[in-house]
């Protein structure tokens, strides 16, 4: 008897409800939309653009940061800061090309003034600088920080233009001109690296429409 009464009360209290909890919001697939949710997954697309990181091997945790990241982005849309930027940074690519133009034009008289023989020189001299600005400060800017790279590159080109204009030889404009493109070459990248920091995946095609700038330059 003693058995079957605690037969009877463990049958008692054991109820659907109690063998099977009702399911947290995040494991029923009502609450699941397309995009998933964070401790889940996301899902591949938000708003039918694809929020992945694509990489082979990225890390779990990394690929969700960048979903949320780039939904995050288009939700906040393209709104008056993004243009701002655009613009900004299409003046960047604006100067540069005004700069590369500007030392293939000054190579004449700058031959004349100096009475230079090899004048290919200055160009040389300017394509060193691009390399080398190419190069060291696109790892820089993840180190000081894109803005402060922008900053210094603009300025690094800026009073190199300057200074350079009252060279009194040869040696000192063709130095001037590869500190010219140290800047000009840093530049670049950083543009670019900016612009798509800010920009909704759905307008990031205006990172090609930049190149106006740099035809305008």
């Amino acid at each position: 008897m003693e058995t079957s009464g605690i037969s009877k009360r463990t049958t008692g209290s054991a109820s659907p409800s109690d063998e099977q909890p009702d399911p947290a919001p995040h494991d029923d697939p009502r609450h699941v939309g397309k995009c998933g949710d964070i401790e889940n997954g996301f899902g591949e697309t938000h708003h039918g653009i694809d929020t992945r990181a694509i990489h082979v091997g990225t890390d779990y945790i990394y690929e969700k940061k960048v979903s949320i990241m780039n939904q995050a982005l288009i939700d906040i849309g393209m709104g008056p800061f993004q243009w701002k930027v655009f613009a900004m940074t299409g003046f960047g690519w604006f100067v540069d090309n005004f700069w590369m133009q500007a030392i293939t034009i000054i190579s004449a008289p700058v031959r004349n003034e100096f009475a230079v023989e090899r004048i290919a020189f200055l160009t040389v001299a300017k394509y060193v600088g691009l390399v080398i600005g190419s190069t060291v400060w696109p790892i820089s800017a993840d180190f000081i920080g894109r803005k402060l790279a922008f900053n210094v590159t603009l300025l690094i080109s800026a009073v190199s233009g300057l200074v350079g204009a009252g060279s009194p030889n040869f040696v000192a404009v063709a130095t001037f001109c590869a500190f010219i493109g140290l800047g000009t070459g840093g530049n670049q990248p950083v543009d670019s690296a900016i612009f798509l920091e800010f920009i909704p995946a759905t307008h990031q095609y205006l990172l090609v429409v930049q190149s106006a700038f740099w035809s305008f330059g």
